[in-house]
């Protein structure tokens, strides 16, 4: 029975229907992601070293070896050599915010960002139409990574290496992606 099969896929892959991805052949792919991010991927310039954050700097590093670590999984977990692969391309800022932990958003927490374990899910900010009410609204931030193969890879295995990629930001530091990643194949 497994020989039918192998051989039934065989016949089936000359003809293109088993090919080892869909969609646009390039060797850069550039991953835009919308995320919640982790407290060490932010800082606050007014305070010293409080709820995990530093200075903008330190955030900034964490990121990038953050992303390529992330990459560097993904693609041992896939068999892709590591040299196959440049270093990416990291463009993200890391953003300056006061961090807290209230449940209830007031006029002394307006432009917090509200801390839930790890990660800043919201901000306190004045909701408009009502005078003195505050309450919570997403805190989301852009992220995007540029890789650049040495051969041409298609459109749905970057969408695999992206969606992966952030898999393992989510277990290592917490981020939460608002949103699946959109992929760009050149």
């Amino acid at each position: 029975m497994l020989k039918i099969l192998l051989l039934l896929c065989f016949f089936i892959s000359t003809a293109g229907a088993c090919a080892p991805g869909t969609g646009t052949l390039g060797s850069k792919g550039t991953f835009s992601y919308e995320m919640n991010p982790p407290a060490l991927y932010t800082y606050d310039s007014l305070a010293e070293f409080e709820n995990g954050q530093f200075d903008q700097a330190y955030a900034q590093r964490v990121v990038v070896s953050d992303v390529q670590s992330a990459i560097n999984d993904v693609l041992q977990a896939n068999s892709i050599p590591l040299n196959d692969i440049n270093p990416p391309v990291i463009t993200f800022s890391p953003p300056n915010v006061t961090l807290t932990t209230v449940t209830e958003c007031t006029a002394d927490t307006a432009g917090y960002g509200v801390l839930q374990q790890s990660t800043v899910y919201y901000k306190c900010a004045a909701k408009a139409g009502t005078d003195g009410k505050y309450a919570k609204s997403p805190f989301v931030v852009p992220l995007t990574v540029q890789v650049t193969a040495i051969s041409a890879i298609y459109e749905s295995q970057w969408k695999m290496l992206a969606s992966q990629m952030a898999d393992k930001l989510t277990t290592k530091r917490g981020a939460q992606f608002y949103t699946d990643p959109i992929v760009t194949v050149g």
